[in-house]
């Protein structure tokens, strides 16, 4: 979200508080002079209130709830750390499960830090709760990847991992190359692997709260932008829950240090234009 689009976002919230606050002064001025002799001090100090609050309501919006009363579910769009979460986490995993920090896998990445954080750096406790929940998924050996693992599953192939009672969904939503060190993500395939993912998540989750990240807007490479990829994520998960119910509460993560590029005014008019 560019500067141009906070600086009028942040000043049609000040007129319209700006206008409530003297509507409500106005009233009150015809009952008591004293509010009409303020003069050009009482409203610089309207301006000046409503400035704060004005600051006030942009910054708490990066965090809101909004409850989509048909459905019985409540989204929660929020900057918190999804690592320190509890419930059903879903973090992004590559066709071939590939868990080497360093060149393969960021250690900044969610998956790096499932590995860190969560496993202690224990990576081979990971790699082996990857493979035993993934035992009775086909897949196919990749005899020309020349790094990592050579097990390519199918896209939405998800394994899910036990871990400090929370349950880790770990979706195959992207490809990694076989001859570079990266991954690449196509949406149409995205929302087919998410499909699969939300079913894993319905069967397994036990309907606790499910808490996702914006997927695929730095290391997926997906050429969207996070406006765009946080309607895609709930989209996916609203049509799957149409066929049947998967939670009571989503949960979008936004790193923090992406904050500044969502349109939280946006996605919030959004999910609520949902109840009209």
């Amino acid at each position: 979200m560019n500067i141009v689009s906070i600086i009028k976002q942040n000043l049609s919230i000040f007129f319209k508080v700006f206008g409530a606050m003297w509507l409500v002064i106005e009233s009150i001025a015809l009952f008591d002079s004293r509010i009409s002799n303020l003069g050009l001090t009482g409203y610089f100090g309207v301006i000046l209130i409503s400035v704060i609050i004005t600051i006030t309501i942009y910054f708490t919006r990066k965090k809101f709830t909004v409850c989509l009363k048909e459905k019985n579910l409540e989204i929660t769009i929020t900057t918190t750390d999804i690592i320190k979460e509890r419930g059903s986490i879903v973090v992004a995993a590559s066709d071939t499960f590939d868990t080497e920090l360093g060149d393969i896998i960021s250690p900044q990445s969610l998956l790096g830090q499932l590995q860190t954080k969560v496993y202690n750096s224990n990576k081979s406790q990971m790699d082996s709760d990857i493979e035993v929940s993934l035992n009775n998924s086909s897949f196919i050996d990749d005899d020309t990847k020349t790094f990592g693992k050579i097990k390519r599953y199918s896209l939405g192939t998800t394994a899910v991992l036990s871990r400090n009672n929370n349950k880790y969904f770990l979706p195959a939503l992207n490809t990694m190359r076989s001859n570079e060190r990266r991954v690449s993500t196509n949406l149409a395939t995205l929302w087919d692997s998410l499909y699969e993912c939300w079913n894993v998540v319905r069967n397994k989750g036990n309907y606790r709260d499910i808490h996702v990240p914006v997927f695929g807007t730095k290391y997926g490479r997906a050429n969207i932008s996070y406006n765009q990829m946080i309607h895609f994520i709930i989209t996916s998960f609203l049509f799957s829950t149409n066929e049947e119910s998967i939670s009571g509460h989503l949960f979008i993560h936004i790193h923090k240090s992406d904050s500044s590029k969502i349109d939280y005014i946006s996605i919030k008019s959004w999910l609520e234009s949902m109840n009209n």
